[in-house]
């Protein structure tokens, strides 16, 4: 008699249970998709953190072949000017 008791007992605490089981499921679901949907946020912007380290990088270095070509550039200038004032003095100009 125990036995059907307990039997009783666990059929009526399931049909108890039975209709949140659905909310339960659909909550640890949600949960799941939600850590998920972090970590792939959190890859993405370590991805992009790495990205701009790298950008500001080739723009720190672009910036000093800039610095270099301009200095190249203006020897160039101050030359050529050199050799038009000789080429002028040269030719009574």
């Amino acid at each position: 008699m125990a036995g059907r008791i307990n039997g009783s007992v666990v059929r009526s605490r399931s049909k108890a249970v039975l209709p949140y089981v659905s909310s339960i499921v659909a909550a640890a679901i949600r949960f799941l998709l939600r850590e998920k949907a972090m970590r792939l946020l959190q890859a993405q912007a370590q991805l992009l953190q790495q990205q701009i380290v790298e950008l500001q990088s080739a723009a720190s270095q672009n910036a000093v072949h800039i610095k270099a070509l301009a200095e190249q550039l203006q020897k160039t200038v101050a030359a050529l000017e050199q050799g038009r004032h000789s080429l002028n003095r040269g030719s009574g100009g």
